[in-house]
């Protein structure tokens, strides 16, 4: 008789032995799937790290070129985090004129560096691809920037805009200074000796009025002899009648490659924004290294009917005793409230890149960065925030703020903190005194035609002056060599093809009124030598006036459809970019970019140098990655 408690026993064995050997394949098999999947994601996730490394590389490289550029302090820098990297920065001195810049990035041990020379050269030089004056950028649905941009105006988007870099935002200016003396009847030389007097330091004293505020911005008449060094400015507190060595309160730099051999005003902007109180006594600095046969003259009022101040010098303003001049240097001062605004935009590229917003107020924005504001809302950081207040958002790094609403912190958070100081104003990188020369150089070439001029396919263009309009027709090859200024507008054609005659320089065309871009222009691409051609416009147009004022579209520049533009400058107007434009460097009062545009320009260039002008710009002399 079969034993039936036995077969059952067996018939358990097997199937419990044939359930385990069932899911040991299937360990197996998961194991081999998910083995791969993780080596996917870890893959991934090294290199994001990895790219995150080389844009924090790239951003300390690019901060000590600006510093440089701007004759600011630079020392080597050690163990900065800057978006959760840690770099390092080093600066050697390798040739006359020439410096080696090492940045390196560590993110999780995923390093990356970055080195580049430059050297002392001539001309006027950009640190941001993309720079707006106080009108700011106006982006509209379905847009996008492809690089970091500075704006000293509110930057204001809509559904579905994005920007691929780094966002600065500085506090707008008010339209009036709010401290100034204009009277001018005699000169100043400073940074030399003068006779038996050390003139090397010139300081004057002011009082702010109305209710004060954030200083954002000075401008100083003076002119040059010879090629001096960058002019340091501070402003510092009153001690006992004098500076305060002690007390400063906010350092710049005026380049000399700004101010030119006859007076106008120069702006300097500074390395942050102190609160200036109504009524009390600060002093401007210029502070110099004396050279006999290299200085400044700086413009003043013999009479010294400034009654909130007085002129003063030093032959060294930490150090010795100052003198009064008897009168009052000219300048302007501009002090702003916090009001500079970044709305509706996504700081991401959609390729895993980590990119930073920096502004007062930033609102309905998503950051895959770090964020420094004032007040941050409606929005998402993918890094860490610093803020005053913060507000319906999701931060997934640490969070430091002195009020919060309705936001989930993924990592520690901080409270009470000080907030971050607002993104300094920044002066537009081409003076009145640039321009000025760039005229005299074409004024110097002769006269190109008395009236309206339409060159033929293959003629070479400068230096020179063209009295009226220039209209370069659809479809030719017009030729640069220096400058080509004109009085009247410039209408470039569909398809016409703009290069550089000597590849080696830089060529311009100027003009003191508009220009207009048709489809499909070429303008000195490709790009085969260190040259570059710069499209300057001097009107100033700001979308609501139209012709014979500025052009059709109300812009001091517009830019069609499939363009290659090179530089375009516009530094009292607006450039309106209508249809997928490629720049190298784009610098406006006010950017409006319409619906569906890509504006995508040459990044990691530093600065781009003009060959015309004055002296004392830092330009690149090379930029490669070495790890």
């Amino acid at each position: 008789m079969k034993d039936f408690k036995k077969t059952k026993t067996n018939e358990g064995q097997v199937i419990i032995i044939a359930a385990l050997f069932s899911l040991f394949i299937f360990s197996a098999i998961f194991s081999i799937i998910s083995s791969h999947t993780v080596s996917q994601l870890k893959i991934s996730r090294d290199l994001s790290k990895s790219k995150h490394s080389f844009f924090s590389a790239e951003n300390g490289n690019e901060d000590v070129a600006y510093r440089l550029k701007n004759g600011m302090d630079t020392l080597s820098i050690s163990g900065i985090n800057t978006n959760n990297s840690i770099v390092s920065t080093t600066i050697t001195d390798v040739g006359t004129g020439l410096k080696e810049i090492i940045s390196s990035a560590n993110t999780d041990g995923r390093i990356r560096k970055l080195k580049n020379r430059i050297r002392i050269s001539t001309g006027a030089s950009f640190n941001y691809g993309l720079y707006s004056g106080q009108g700011g950028i106006k982006l509209d649905n379905n847009t996008r920037i492809n690089g970091s941009i500075y704006s000293n105006g509110s930057i204001i988007g809509g559904s579905g805009v994005y920007i691929a870099g780094d966002v600065y935002v500085a506090n707008e200016l008010p339209e009036n200074p709010n401290a100034e003396w204009l009277v001018y009847n005699a000169d100043f030389l400073f940074g030399r000796k003068v006779g038996s007097e050390d003139h090397t330091d010139a300081v004057q004293s002011f009082r702010p009025t109305a209710s004060g505020g954030f200083l954002s911005k000075m401008d100083l008449y003076l002119k040059r002899v010879g090629s001096p060094a960058n002019l340091s400015i501070k402003v510092v507190s009153d001690k006992s009648g004098k500076p305060d060595k002690n007390g400063v309160l906010a350092s710049g730099s005026i380049s000399s490659s700004l101010v030119g051999t006859s007076y106008s005003f120069i702006g300097v902007s500074f390395d942050d924004n102190p609160n200036l109180v109504s009524g009390n006594l600060y002093w401007l600095v210029a502070d110099m290294s004396r050279d006999d046969s290299n200085y400044y003259v700086w413009g003043m009022d013999s009479l010294g009917g400034f009654s909130n101040g007085e002129g003063k010098y030093s032959s060294n303003w930490t150090t010795s005793s100052f003198i009064n001049i008897g009168g009052d240097f000219d300048f302007k001062l501009w002090l702003s409230e916090g009001n500079g605004v970044l709305d509706s935009v996504h700081i991401d590229d959609g390729l895993g890149g980590i990119f930073s917003a920096h502004a007062n107020s930033i609102n309905n924005t998503n950051v895959t960065g770090d964020v420094y504001a004032s007040s941050f809302s409606n929005g998402s950081v993918g890094g860490n925030i610093i803020a005053d207040s913060i507000s319906n958002c999701v931060i997934t790094g640490n969070a430091s703020y002195n009020s919060s609403t309705s936001c989930s912190v993924g990592g520690t958070q901080t409270s009470p903190t000080t907030p971050p100081s607002d993104p300094p104003f920044i002066v537009t990188p081409i003076s009145d005194a640039n321009i000025d020369s760039w005229k005299g150089d074409a004024q110097d070439g002769g006269t190109i035609s008395a009236g309206n001029f339409t060159p033929v396919d293959g003629q070479t263009l400068g230096p020179g002056v063209i009295e009226g309009n220039l209209v370069i027709t659809p479809s030719i090859s017009v030729n640069l060599s220096g400058v080509v200024y004109v009085k009247g507008n410039v209408q470039i054609g569909n398809g016409a093809e703009i290069n550089i005659s000597n590849p080696a320089n830089s060529a311009m065309i100027l003009t003191d009124k508009w220009f207009s871009i048709s489809n499909g222009v070429s303008i000195n691409s490709p790009r085969v030598g260190v040259g570059h051609i710069m499209m300057l416009a001097l009107a100033a147009c700001d979308g609501t006036v139209y012709e014979p004022q500025c052009n059709g579209e109300g812009a001091t520049i517009t830019v069609f459809n499939g363009t290659d533009a090179d530089v375009l400058v516009a530094p009292n107007g607006l450039i309106r970019v209508n249809q997928n434009v490629f720049v190298v460097d784009l610098v406006a009062d006010k950017l409006k970019i319409e619906e569906n545009v890509i504006l995508e320009y040459e990044m990691g260039l530093t600065n781009v140098n003009f060959s015309s002008g004055p002296s004392g710009s830092w330009a690149i002399d090379s930029w490669r990655e070495i790890e």
